[in-house]
């Protein structure tokens, strides 16, 4: 169920199994109406993608998780951060372009 999905994510999560990791929480994601456990995914998802510096699909995951639920200020926080990431991110790459 969605609740071992979850907790198979944690565990990738910690062996570093990066990839393994975002496949599970997406599948619990998808396997759950519960809202707390759809955004604790899509929040993890977000840290995960943060690590890999891919800040364009962090701040997707950031904000699906604050719509299932708009209260975490840490979510928030994060997907401000992403943002500014993402943007320095495509500046450097303008700047490279020329």
């Amino acid at each position: 169920g969605e609740e071992a999905a979850y907790n198979f994510g944690n565990l990738y999560y910690e062996n570093e199994r990066k990839e393994n990791s975002a496949l599970r929480y997406i599948e619990s994601v998808e396997e759950t109406e519960d809202k707390s456990i759809r955004h604790k995914n899509y929040h993890n998802l977000g840290n995960l993608f943060m690590d890999k510096k891919d800040y364009a699909n962090a701040v997707e995951a950031y904000k699906n998780a604050l719509r299932n639920n708009p209260t975490d200020e840490e979510t928030r926080y994060n997907l401000a951060l992403a943002k500014k990431m993402r943007e320095k991110e495509q500046q450097q790459n303008q700047e490279e372009d020329f």
